[in-house]
């Protein structure tokens, strides 16, 4: 493994950059996130798809999605998924203050507590923007940065063969993988019935990040601590 990749996972270990990937998962497991900003056209037969594999994922959310389907996102939730804070209009964060980005993100927190009652742990940048800075503020204020391995670009609305192929002939496919997917693409609801028998068929078992988190020691504890320190 090369310094730079050590200095990768160090850094991410330690909470100071976005979790890309859970490295050292020794299981056959990987995540599929939904980000949910637009429309909700798609989401309840995104959900029913996964009852019919019985998968549970993870979805970040926005505020204004909170606001325009609180009965979309309280389902969400009752069905057993992990759900993230994804800002609240979606902007691209370089561009505000670190006065902005927290009340971005703590209204979202806020328009989520008042719904389902539970913390939102996790956080994943608007277009996957971030810095540095960004990065250690997010965990300053208490949250799991989460970015992805692969991205199924099916928010380009590509056919739900392409979808597929993006994530399962990926590189980057593999024990600890974090794939980027949207409630709201046009496609992609197809393409799970072509993604998830063929990531079964390669022997991966889908979980939510929690789950994958929590499959690693180092990062169970990580998680644990933060939970402690929030609560």
């Amino acid at each position: 493994m090369d310094k730079g990749k050590i200095y990768e996972i160090k850094q991410q270990i330690e909470m100071r950059n976005e979790i890309k990937k859970v490295y050292f998962c020794k299981k056959k497991i990987l995540a599929l996130t939904f980000d949910a900003t637009w429309g909700h056209t798609y989401t309840a037969s995104l959900l029913e798809k996964l009852r019919k594999y019985n998968i549970k994922a993870t979805f970040f959310i926005s505020g204004i999605w909170i606001e325009a389907y609180p009965e979309d996102f309280r389902k969400i939730y009752e069905e057993g998924h992990d759900i993230g804070n994804h800002s609240y209009k979606h902007p691209l964060m370089l561009e505000l203050t670190e006065e902005e980005i927290y009340k971005e993100i703590n209204h979202t927190e806020q328009l989520s507590q008042n719904i389902i009652n539970a913390d939102c742990i996790f956080f994943r940048f608007p277009y996957g923007n971030s810095n540095k800075d960004l990065i250690k503020f997010v965990g300053k204020i208490g949250f799991i940065p989460i970015k992805w391995t692969i991205d199924s670009m099916d928010w380009k609305e590509i056919s739900a063969e392409e979808i597929c192929r993006n994530v399962i002939q990926s590189n980057d496919i593999g024990n600890g993988a974090i794939v980027l997917m949207h409630n709201g693409g046009k496609h992609t609801v197809e393409a799970l019935d072509l993604i998830i028998p063929a990531l079964k068929e390669m022997g991966y078992e889908l979980v939510k990040i929690s789950e994958l988190l929590n499959a690693v020691p180092i990062y169970k504890y990580k998680l644990k601590k933060l939970k402690q320190a929030r609560s």
